[in-house]
C-alpha cells in the first residue's frame, strides 16, 4: 500500500470545471496525480468493496520525496441522492488510517450546468437515463444542482477549514488568482507558474456524438488498451468516419424550463447565499 496520508478531493459539482481544475493542478510539483481522474471509490460500491489499499495504489507515481498531496476529481462525491455513503466512508477511512482529507467544491450557474449536462447526455448517448424534458427536468440534474445541500453533509462531517467552494466562473475568468487561492488552502507553493490556463478540458461544445456500438467498444478492456496508440486527433476522425458527428450547437432550455428549475433550486440557492456566501441567483 502507497504510503499516502493526505489527500485532495474534487468532489463536484459536474460540468463545473472540475476537469480544467484537475488538470491544472497536477502541473504542480507537490501534487500527485490519480491513474484515474474520477475513481469513485467512495461513491461506488463495488469500488469500495476492492479497500483502501487498492484506492491508494492508484497513484502510481506518488513520491514522499516530492509529493505532499495526492489528487483526484470525481464529481460523484456530492450526489447524496445516488451515493448516500459517500461521506461516511470518508469519514471512516480518516480515522482508520489517519488520513488528511481536503475538499474542492466546484460551482456554476444551475442552467448553464444543466444545460451543458444534458449536451454532455448527448455526446455519450446517455439521454435513454435521463427523463424526457416533456416530462419535466430530470431529478438528478435537479438534484446535483442543490449545491448548498450536497456540500453541508461534507459541513456536517468535517471541520471548515478543510473545505473550499469555488465558482465556475471565478476559475474560468481569473485562473491565475483562483489557482493561488487554491495552493494557498492546500499548503503548497502557491507562486507556481501553471501552463495552458486558456486551455478548456472536456468542453461539451464541439464534442463528437457517438454511435451506440463504438460507446460499448469503448468500454472494452483490450479496445481502451489498443487505443493508447493513437493520438487524439486519429482518434477524433475515426470516429466521425464511422457515423458519429459533431455536436456544433449547445442544448439550450426554454424560457419555461428556466422557470420551472428556478422555482425547484429558490430555497437551495437562497440557503447557498446566506450559508456559504455564493450567489447564483441572478
Amino acid at each position: 500500500m502507497k504510503n499516502i496520508d493526505n489527500f485532495i478531493l474534487i468532489i463536484g459539482s459536474m460540468k463545473s470545471g472540475t476537469t480544467s481544475l484537475y488538470n491544472y493542478l497536477v502541473q504542480h510539483p507537490q501534487i500527485a496525480s490519480c491513474v484515474h481522474k474520477e475513481p469513485n471509490f467512495f461513491a461506488f460500491d463495488h469500488h469500495w468493496n476492492k479497500g483502501f489499499e487498492w484506492y491508494s495504489e492508484l497513484w502510481e507515481d506518488w513520491d514522499k520525496n516530492k509529493h505532499e498531496i495526492a489528487l483526484e476529481a470525481s464529481t460523484n462525491y456530492t450526489k447524496k441522492h445516488s451515493y448516500p455513503y459517500t461521506v461516511e466512508r470518508i469519514k471512516y477511512i480518516k480515522s482508520k488510517y489517519k488520513i488528511k482529507f481536503k475538499f474542492i467544491y466546484l460551482v456554476r450557474n444551475p442552467i448553464k450546468r444543466i444545460e451543458s449536462h444534458y449536451t454532455y447526455a448527448m455526446t455519450t448517448n446517455d439521454l435513454i437515463n435521463l427523463k424526457k424534458l416533456s416530462e419535466g427536468i430530470d431529478d438528478d440534474l435537479i438534484e446535483t444542482s442543490k449545491y448548498a445541500r450536497q456540500i453541508s453533509e461534507f459541513y456536517k462531517a468535517f471541520s471548515q477549514d478543510q473545505i473550499l467552494m469555488l465558482e465556475f466562473d471565478e476559475l474560468k475568468n481569473t485562473p491565475n488568482k483562483t489557482l493561488w487561492q487554491v495552493c494557498s488552502f492546500l499548503d503548497i507553493e502557491p507562486n507556481y507558474q501553471f501552463r495552458n490556463l486558456d486551455k478548456v478540458y472536456n468542453p461539451t461544445y464541439s464534442r463528437i456524438m457517438d454511435v451506440p456500438w463504438w460507446i460499448k467498444l469503448k468500454r472494452n478492456k483490450l479496445a481502451k488498451n489498443v487505443s493508447t496508440v493513437f493520438s487524439q486527433k486519429q482518434k477524433e476522425k475515426l470516429r466521425l468516419l464511422i457515423g458519429g458527428r459533431r455536436i456544433e450547437r449547445k442544448f439550450e432550455l426554454s424560457t419555461q424550463q428556466k422557470k420551472s428549475i428556478k422555482k425547484l433550486l429558490k430555497e437551495d440557492l437562497e440557503t447557498l447565499k446566506s450559508n456559504y456566501g455564493i450567489n447564483l441567483m441572478d
